[in-house]
């Protein structure tokens, strides 16, 4: 006696072959989820995702942070430098040493061509300058009053009674001394010295 074989459709029913030829439907509004989604938020890609934008905002205010600094270093450098090179230029004039020079006014200009020599031995404490002045180191007068305000020098001699001569010289590359020369408030000349020592 042979086997007889059903019909598929009497197997499965007419609703069950389609239902094995396609795939199940979904209740409507309810979409698949991708399986490789890179989304910050799921699954181990999201970790990886938010680990390395927070690494790179670290870098970022790193780099930035590094760069102030050499900002700051470099304007240190800057500063530094200018103070060395103006350094001269901000230290307090000193006048203390010998000067010689001449002193030129027109009423030595008959007898001795316009100039006469000029002779200064200075000693200076703070803003105030003493010592003598005259013609050379044998010919003196002690200085009655001597001031000096950053390079301005003023000094005032007696070389005779009645006289008083007001020197009021600019101290040049801390070398000479340059200026007028009064005589009892009347200008009488120029007066120019070399430093010797």
């Amino acid at each position: 006696m042979g086997v007889v074989h059903e019909p598929i459709e009497d197997a499965v029913g007419q609703s069950g072959i389609a239902d094995l030829l396609m795939p199940a439907t979904r209740p409507s509004g309810i979409r698949p989820r991708p399986r490789n989604s890179l989304s910050p938020s799921l699954g181990f890609a999201g970790c990886f995702f938010n680990r390395s934008s927070t690494a790179q905002r670290r870098a970022t205010s790193l780099r930035e942070s590094v760069s102030n600094a050499q900002g700051r270093l470099c304007m240190l450098i800057r500063l530094i430098a200018l103070c060395t090179l103006f350094a001269p230029a901000f230290a307090a004039a000193s006048v203390t040493g010998t000067w010689r020079g001449t002193i030129t006014t027109e009423m030595a200009r008959e007898t001795t061509g316009g100039q006469i020599p000029a002779y200064m031995d200075l000693q200076q404490s703070d803003g105030k300058v003493s010592g003598s002045a005259g013609g050379n180191e044998k010919m003196l007068f002690r200085i009655r009053e001597g001031r000096i305000d950053g390079d301005r020098l003023t000094i005032e001699a007696s070389p005779k009674e009645g006289s008083v001569l007001r020197f009021r010289l600019t101290l040049r590359d801390n070398s000479v001394l340059e200026g007028d020369v009064e005589e009892n408030g009347r200008n009488i000349g120029t007066a120019k010295l070399k430093r010797e020592r």
